[in-house]
């Protein structure tokens, strides 16, 4: 949808061929931006840059619709997890106070109003991360998008192509393009075109639970997160799973979202959802986009695993500028030339 949105600015003709029914990670995502992530607390690469380009490219989107930007802005509570993150926190951040990203650190929970949260090794205030509306974006644009989509599951093994064209069998029709871009997420594993790149897709596990006593706007985290998301209500995620396939939330799963809410919260809660979806992540945990090595009017676009709202809009605007032919520079370690050797 995001690829959608940047060609809607140039005068190039497209079609999206969407299955509602095929599982997608971003339906259910969670939607968290945090510049400093994992148990070593790095700093995301270029997390200025592209906060600052998806950031704008949202709030252009809302304005269109008319609607409150689907960006949320919102401090993090991180809370360590053992004296060893501690640690790394204390080596990495007390001669760089001046980070943008590091709010003040604490000891104790009454340091700070954080009623309700177990904070046994202290924590610190992450700055300037927000939250994402996956849902509300991704229903906005299958709205503005109607006329361009078409609803069907691509079978693969239809796909015909040569240097000047590339077509598709959907139903009893045939659908030519100049170009065919897939943004099927962690489905492109099973598409032989691309059969050299090393997915490893993830599974997760996200529930909705209701806190009345915890009454706070941070997002509580120690690399588990737990959003707020209105009316006592808060987004949890999420679990991996890196051997199951399926898109349906599990006992194992539920039994790991209570032991990781539960570690984090002291106040009294109630799970009153619980979904599941796969993460598109890559074996080098980098995206994916260009066009296929041997076939110069088939490309890919995807590989975004957990970072998809912040990297999103900038690979669009370079996968569009692929399509209309201005070369743009794709560094290699994102370029779905590195999966073949001596390109």
């Amino acid at each position: 949808m995001s690829l959608a949105y940047s060609l809607s600015t140039s005068d190039s003709s497209f079609l999206i061929i969407h299955s509602p029914n095929k599982p997608s990670a971003s339906s259910i995502a969670s939607g968290l931006i945090n510049p400093i992530a994992g148990k070593r607390l790095e700093t995301v690469a270029d997390f200025d840059e592209l906060y600052k380009i998806s950031s704008a490219f949202y709030s252009q989107i809302a304005q269109l619709h008319r609607k409150e930007n689907y960006y949320e802005c919102k401090e993090i509570l991180r809370i360590f997890r053992n004296e060893k993150e501690k640690e790394t926190f204390h080596k990495k951040y007390q001669q760089d106070h001046s980070s943008i990203y590091v709010g003040p650190s604490f000891e104790q929970a009454d340091s700070l109003d954080i009623n309700g949260v177990k904070t046994p090794f202290g924590g610190f205030i992450t700055k300037n991360a927000a939250v994402f509306s996956y849902q509300k974006f991704l229903q906005d644009a299958h709205d503005n998008f109607k006329a361009n989509m078409v609803e069907a599951l691509v079978d693969y093994s239809t796909i015909q192509h040569n240097p000047e064209s590339c077509t598709i069998h959907i139903h009893e029709y045939t659908i030519s393009c100049k170009h065919l871009v897939f943004c099927d997420g962690w489905h492109s594993s099973y598409n032989s075109l691309f059969s050299n790149i090393a997915f490893e897709p993830a599974k997760g596990e996200i529930c909705l639970i209701k806190a009345p006593d915890l009454q706070q706007d941070y997002v509580i985290s120690n690399s588990f997160a737990i959003i707020p998301k209105g009316n006592q209500l808060f987004s949890c995620s999420a679990t991996f799973a890196w051997n199951d396939y399926s898109d349906s939330p599990t006992e194992i799963g539920k039994t790991e979202l209570i032991s990781r809410i539960d570690e984090l919260l002291s106040c009294n809660w109630h799970m009153i959802d619980h979904k599941a979806g796969i993460r598109p992540t890559m074996f080098d945990r980098k995206a994916i986009i260009g066009f296929h090595p041997e076939f110069n009017n088939i490309a890919v676009f995807g590989g975004l695993g957990t970072k998809g709202a912040l990297w999103a809009p900038k690979l669009a605007d370079l996968t569009k500028s692929l399509l209309l032919g201005e070369k743009p520079y794709i560094p290699h370690d994102i370029s779905v030339s590195r999966w073949w050797l001596n390109t």
